[in-house]
């Protein structure tokens, strides 16, 4: 017996009473979940509920705490203290990893300091314009714009003006642009109009194309000058970066080309950084461009086919 009472005796109990405790843990579950979710929204699952779960150690190991005196006060603000760091630390990390394992940005602000300007470039003397439906021959040679305006596709590549200026009073750095697939679908099939003429193209800035439809998925940019002809070529943002001071404008042209046998809707992603804090943005506008289906010396797909050249 006198062993049985020295072992209850000794038994931990917490000092604050159950009507306190209770709430606490509820309100403590309910302020962690708002913070953690609101602040970041790549934060769920399993370790969502984990993060709650640590903080609410901390949490009502300071609550304990107000509530002993002596080493027992000192040991449950240190064990507050430790876990209430490990809850902030967990939370910056796991909200900047993506599921495969890379640094992903922060949010982005809520004042982007970067403004983007993305527009259709006509692409000069040469192109080829899809189109979903019956289209009755031009009796003229119909200019980019107005096949454009009519609904028709730009076919093999696509070309964009695109603004980036810095309406910060900060410097910003650009360390990525990648087109990204909205939605895809079948190339058209029913008509094609060609027109050819004597002039060159627009020198485009960067180039890139879609390997694949999946929606999310993303296409790399070349520079001009990427490769010199005995290795291959590597994406402009690994090895460079954009830089603009405060107030600055870029300005570029690129040229996308589609997934082989797609049609695709796509939109610009950028990442980016000033000395506060990295951004991202997906910008609202999106662009199409078809795959180039139609082969020299091989059956047409199309239903019908009109070409213009001008007379030399």
């Amino acid at each position: 017996m006198p062993n049985s009472t020295s072992t209850q005796r000794s038994r931990w109990r917490p000092a604050t009473p159950a009507r306190t405790l209770g709430p606490a843990a509820v309100a403590l579950a309910g302020v962690l979940a708002a913070i953690l979710g609101g602040t970041d929204h790549d934060l769920h699952g399993d370790a969502f509920v984990a993060l709650v779960g640590l903080g609410m150690v901390a949490g009502l190991a300071w609550v304990e705490a107000a509530h002993r005196s002596g080493g027992g006060r000192v040991g449950l603000v240190g064990v507050g203290v430790l876990t209430g760091a490990g809850t902030l630390a967990a939370a910056l990390t796991l909200g900047s990893t993506a599921t495969d394992g890379t640094v992903r940005p922060r949010p982005p602000l809520a004042h982007s300091p970067l403004r983007v300007v993305l527009t259709p470039a006509d692409p000069g003397f040469v192109y080829d314009v899809a189109f979903r439906g019956d289209l009755p021959r031009p009796h003229e040679r119909p200019s980019w714009r107005s096949l454009i305006a009519a609904g028709g596709v730009d076919v093999g590549t696509t070309l964009l003006r695109m603004t980036l200026a810095n309406r910060s009073r900060q410097p910003l750095t650009i360390t990525d642009i990648r087109p990204q697939v909205v939605s895809a679908g079948p190339a058209p099939r029913e008509t094609l109009v060609g027109v050819s003429s004597q002039g060159g193209d627009p020198l485009d800035r960067f180039h890139g194309s879609f390997d694949t439809t999946a929606p999310g998925s993303v296409a790399l940019l070349f520079g001009p000058d990427e490769g010199d002809g005995t290795t291959l070529p590597r994406p402009y943002f690994e090895t460079h970066y954009i830089a603009l001071r405060p107030g600055e404008i870029y300005e570029a042209v690129v040229r996308i080309g589609s997934a082989p046998g797609a049609a695709v809707r796509f939109r610009m992603a950028i990442r980016g950084s000033t000395p506060d804090r990295s951004f991202s943005l997906l910008d609202t506008t999106t662009f199409q461009v078809s795959d180039d289906i139609w082969k020299p010396w091989h059956p047409s797909p199309y239903v019908r086919m009109y070409f213009f050249r001008a007379a030399s």
